[in-house]
């Protein structure tokens, strides 16, 4: 849906790739859509911005000046896909630079960026992980 919607409003013709379409009109791809969700969710919940049932599942890991979150140790298919085990992963990876960032709003522009431009990689870089 998301790529015709894109060749729609740009007029462009189905031969083409559409990686330049969705940098121009500022659209992520929908499989980076949900690391952005999700890391949206994490950094509200540490900014004590999201409900505490939420926030209660993500513990900082030793030290605060890191911003780290310990991953929770899973046995199949089903808890590698829990909030608790991914979110903390999906956190830890990324930079330093957007995991600090305490203004939301800013927050978002830096991990748009980041996921608009580098996103690909970091998803390859998670599935190593």
């Amino acid at each position: 849906m998301q790529n015709c919607a894109a060749r729609l409003v740009t007029n462009t013709p189905f031969q083409s790739t559409l990686d330049n379409v969705f940098l121009t009109l500022h659209w992520l791809k929908v499989k980076l859509r949900i690391p952005y969700k999700l890391m949206l969710i994490v950094h509200n919940c540490l900014q004590h911005k999201a409900p505490n049932k939420v926030g209660s599942l993500l513990k900082y890991s030793d030290s605060k000046r890191t911003m780290n979150l310990p991953e929770t140790r899973v046995n199949n298919s089903f808890g590698n896909r829990s909030f608790e085990h991914t979110a903390p992963k999906l956190w830890t990876l990324l930079h330093r630079a957007i995991r600090d960032e305490p203004n939301t709003i800013y927050f978002k522009k830096k991990l748009n960026s980041f996921l608009m431009t580098r996103g690909d990689e970091y998803l390859q870089w998670i599935k190593r992980k």
